[in-house]
């Protein structure tokens, strides 16, 4: 095996979101042509990594936005 090559464990989850959300989601993966997949690992991974930063303040941003 090649010393420079990293493997990366992946898990699947299921999240069941709102259809126009998913529209959404559709678009913008066509807009981008970056994968519907790829774009929600992208969200997840801003999430967390502002809740690392501000805790569960960062739930009380999204929520006071919406």
């Amino acid at each position: 095996m090649d010393k420079g090559v990293v493997t990366i464990e992946k898990k699947r989850i299921a999240v069941i979101i709102p259809e126009s959300l998913k529209d959404q989601l559709k678009n913008m993966s066509e807009e981008l042509g970056v994968s519907q997949s790829q774009l929600a690992v992208l969200a997840i991974q801003s999430l967390v990594a502002n809740y690392e930063s501000k805790g569960s303040q960062v739930f009380l941003d999204l929520i006071q936005k919406h």
